[in-house]
């Protein structure tokens, strides 16, 4: 971790994002890498999902440099008034344990927050579960190992 580094939070676009995606977070990918992509929560697949609205956001050194990325996508559910979908969270290792990952996922709460009965989901992988869980998303499915292409992954769900 480096430390002493000033970094802030702040929109972005696909296409910055997109490289760090292809890079560090899904090197070697099968599939194109879209804005978002068409899996439902708790499974299943809607291709009207690629049409929804995308929020990107990443942590910027004081220098410009890009240390970290996620996304934040509208999930239409007819249960929960405002659902998103937490989506590519990555953060330079070089900085990881130094606030980054939580101040992006944080910022993203600060959008849904705004919304009445809203709530987020993700589907991480079991290496990064323990974040997910220290940020109060909780479990909503087992480990699930063949249906996608980084796993193990589970659902999780954080509501406000």
């Amino acid at each position: 971790m480096k430390t002493g580094t000033q970094w802030t939070i702040a929109s972005s676009t696909f296409s910055e994002v997109k490289g760090v995606w292809e890079q560090s977070l899904w090197p070697g990918r099968k599939s194109d890498i879209e804005p978002t992509n068409p899996l439902v929560y708790l499974g299943g697949y809607d291709p009207d999902y690629l049409q929804r609205q995308v929020q990107f956001f990443s942590a910027l050194s004081s220098g410009g440099d890009l240390l970290g990325v996620i996304s934040l996508a509208e999930s239409p559910s007819p249960e929960i008034h405002s659902f998103y979908r937490l989506r590519g969270i990555f953060v330079d290792p070089s900085y990881r344990g130094s606030g980054i990952a939580k101040a992006l996922v944080q910022r993203c709460f600060d959008v849904v927050k705004a919304s009445s009965e809203a709530a987020i989901w993700s589907l991480p992988r079991e290496t990064a579960l323990p974040f997910y869980l220290r940020m109060g998303f909780e479990v909503t499915s087992p480990m699930i190992d063949k249906e996608f292409e980084f796993g193990p992954n589970c659902y999780v769900i954080k509501r406000f």
